[in-house]
């Protein structure tokens, strides 16, 4: 079973719509206290690194889903600002601090000309056979809203990169651990693919 987290932080609805009428065995949850009878979570994200990661960190039963992901390992996916909250530190605010899944500090683009934030449809360069990216398209577009981000690092795996202003992260993997930097909930067909290839791992 799929849990889809709803922490105030996401399109929970777009998502809900999509596992519902994908026909996918899912159940929104609010905190951790049955985390251990789901195979995979989704943490949609839409925000602030600081706010989001610190609203997680005060779930109910966040040590025993920590545990679940770090040594139980089961897989998850967060997208945007869900995703990003999975690194140690942010540029977004130095105060801040993530989940320190993944050991680096995510960075603002460097914008030079172009407009701020980095918002609508762009390509995505896929860099793996991984099974997430099954039946998706090189160059496939999806649907972007962000300033930060992944850049190109040996410390996870780049299932997919991007370009604005300079190459980033568009799909990450790290061991049970998957981010999307673009928003599937608002990339049609392709966005609905990729969601179900992770429900389906």
């Amino acid at each position: 079973m799929i849990a889809l987290l709803n922490y105030r932080f996401g399109n929970i609805k777009a998502f809900d719509n999509i596992l519902s009428n994908s026909n996918i065995n899912y159940k929104i949850i609010e905190n951790f206290e049955n985390i251990k009878i789901f195979s995979k979570i989704i943490i949609p994200g839409v925000g602030h690194f600081k706010s989001a990661s610190n609203k997680i960190k005060k779930l109910t039963y966040f040590e025993k889903f920590n545990d679940q992901v770090l040594s139980e390992k089961i897989k998850v996916l967060g997208v945007c600002v869900g995703m990003q909250i999975f690194a140690t530190e942010s540029e977004e605010d130095e105060s801040a601090k993530g989940l320190n899944w993944i050991d680096i500090k995510i960075k603002k683009l460097n914008f030079y000309e172009l407009k701020y934030p980095h918002m609508g449809w762009n390509k995505i360069k896929l860099n793996s056979n991984d099974p997430i990216i099954y039946n998706i398209e090189d160059n496939a577009e999806l649907y972007f809203l962000h300033s930060y981000a992944y850049g190109l690092s040996d410390k996870f795996d780049t299932l997919a990169y991007s370009e604005y202003g300079e190459k980033f992260s568009s799909i990450i993997k790290f061991k049970n651990i998957y981010g999307f930097q673009f928003h599937p909930e608002k990339s049609n067909e392709i966005g609905i693919k990729l969601i179900k290839n992770f429900c389906n791992l």
